[in-house]
């Protein structure tokens, strides 16, 4: 990886993790770096997505799902549940 700043040789073992989406592909080797192949550049080269395939290990290609439903559901569950033995409660006590 270069950029105007600075220069860095990544090995393919230094990425920690590939996320392959309608995007591109995101090749992540630190918690604060990566690489991105956009979508419109991988059009028709196929040899890039197999190289990336072919070189990382299988744990790192998780498809990347949005986990934002099922915290916002677990969280709304917790607060419901919540609400109601509060309501419970102060039912009992002013019955």
């Amino acid at each position: 990886m270069e950029s105007e700043s600075s220069n860095a040789k990544v090995q393919w073992s230094d990425v920690q993790r590939v996320i392959i989406n309608k995007h591109g592909i995101f090749l992540i080797i630190f918690s604060n770096a990566g690489h991105l192949f956009p979508q419109r550049f991988l059009e028709g080269k196929d040899g890039i997505r197999k190289m990336v395939l072919q070189y990382t290990s299988p744990q790192s290609r998780k498809k990347s799902k949005s986990k934002f439903l099922l915290k916002l559901g677990l969280y709304l569950l917790i607060f419901l549940v919540t609400v109601g033995i509060v309501q419970f409660y102060i039912s009992r006590n002013l019955g």
